[in-house]
């Protein structure tokens, strides 16, 4: 069994590794949270949201430049931000910080 997998956020990928491993860990593929961001919030926001991913080492400065960072691109109350902070734990996790999948599309 896998101890941790990697994903590019699909809820029915997401259900199927729940059922399938379910002492799995499930984490989002940064390259895919990225490419999700700018093609959301524009470049600018995808690039201020990897310095904040990658500044800061606790939880208390992550939540501090997160709200920093939605309240200066304007998100914070669109639908994607709020799910992407809700998803956080898939990929806020620094055991696998800067980890991407080799392929870019999943099948």
């Amino acid at each position: 069994m896998p101890e941790t997998v990697l994903t590019d956020g699909d809820k029915a990928m997401a259900n199927a590794i729940r059922a399938a491993f379910p002492h799995a860990c499930h984490r989002l593929c940064l390259w895919h949270l990225m490419r999700n961001a700018k093609g959301h919030g524009g470049d600018k926001f995808g690039s201020g949201l990897i310095k904040c991913v990658n500044k800061y080492r606790t939880t208390s400065d992550f939540e501090k430049g997160w709200e920093v960072l939605v309240t200066y691109y304007e998100v914070k109350d669109k639908q994607w931000t709020i799910e992407l902070y809700n998803d956080k734990e898939k990929w806020l996790k620094r055991i696998c910080e800067g980890i991407r999948s080799t392929q870019r599309c999943e099948s």
